[in-house]
């Protein structure tokens, strides 16, 4: 017999208040200016026959007054990939899209560099997380965390012996007994991707130096801010985004083995048994308008408890709305105040 499901859906309020990382706007900002110039990383895409810049300014001074990272990510991504590639298809050599794929994976790049060097504390606020944790775990239910983050916040906060990736070996600590499902729906600043274009790499013109770790995977520093070798495969992080083609990018090719097999696993984990979900600091923004269909079917079919904290007495968020017929409960006092009153 399936044992009831209990989900933490996490957002980015949640890694604002256990760590510090900005939010959107600011969040945005921080990538591009906070201790190293990312933003020439991004403007490398360019050259003297092709301008990736929005009405004369340069990439990243656009990306930094649209003050929105999954738009700018995905306005990258649509330029790209304008359609998905057939399944024998691949960019043939001085295709324009070369540039917008190079951008878009430095500016993957740049989040990581960002992500990477943000620490968690062992403060109150994640003590009460960690405690709480462990409560959810001895109620006898299935205890599983979803997150549209890319942080590194929870493995770090948790200790590599109590999570793990579901249906990503390569990339996830050994499954240990009682160990935590993470599910990470967009991606992960540790995960990473084979980058081949027509069997040469994306060179950059100013190659940051990143450290994307993955013992499991043996990737070291390399001197290439995207791009990791290991036995003669290119690599980068694996991160996906908000794209109108969601649904079809998730089945094709190489994001096939990685996210299709994680998205199914986390919907058939909650179909089969979710009673009660926590909404932490995830609020639907607009251009996640994919998440909304996934999740609602779900919730009509499993009909559970739901919670959802948020920081903040302002007008209801997208989520509380769409949620509502669904008699949520609403928490305004943020995670902090919310583990206050359950730890």
């Amino acid at each position: 017999m399936t044992k009831p499901v209990t989900c933490l859906f996490l957002g980015s309020g949640a890694s604002y208040a256990l760590a510090g990382i900005p939010l959107q706007r600011a969040f945005l900002r921080a990538i591009l200016t906070k201790g190293k110039n990312r933003r020439s990383w991004i403007d490398s895409c360019e050259d003297r026959d092709f301008r990736m810049n929005v009405g004369g300014r340069p990439l990243s001074s656009w990306m930094f007054n649209v003050e929105d990272v999954e738009l700018c990510m995905s306005h990258l991504h649509n330029v790209a990939y304008p359609r998905p590639l057939g399944p024998n298809e691949t960019l043939k050599r001085g295709d324009v899209r070369r540039h917008p794929i190079r951008a878009l994976i430095n500016f993957r790049t740049a989040i990581a560099d960002f992500l990477l060097r943000q620490d968690v504390k062992r403060g109150r606020v994640q003590q009460q997380f960690h405690a709480w944790l462990e409560a959810l775990g001895e109620t006898g239910n299935d205890l599983v965390i979803v997150t549209t983050n890319y942080d590194l916040v929870l493995e770090r906060l948790l200790g590599p012996e109590s999570y793990y990736y579901p249906h990503l070996r390569l990339m996830s600590p050994v499954k240990r007994v009682g160990a935590v499902r993470l599910y990470k729906l967009h991606g992960s600043v540790n995960w990473l991707e084979r980058r081949r274009f027509q069997g040469s790499q994306i060179k950059s013109y100013k190659p940051p130096r990143v450290e994307i770790y993955n013992t499991r995977l043996g990737v070291k520093p390399k001197n290439w801010g995207y791009l990791f070798e290991r036995k003669g495969q290119f690599y980068s992080p694996a991160l996906i985004t908000f794209f109108y083609q969601k649904e079809a990018w998730l089945a094709h090719g190489r994001w096939k083995n990685l996210f299709q097999k994680h998205w199914d696993s986390a919907r058939n984990t909650l179909e089969a048994g979710l009673s009660e979900i926590y909404f932490i600091g995830y609020s639907l923004p607009p251009a996640d308008h994919y998440m909304l269909t996934w999740l609602l079917s779900i919730l009509n079919k499993t009909k559970p408890e739901i919670t959802i904290v948020r920081k903040g007495a302002d007008k209801p968020t997208t989520l509380e709305k769409a949620l509502k017929p669904f008699n949520s409960k609403v928490y305004e006092c943020g995670l902090e105040g919310f583990l206050d009153g359950h730890v």
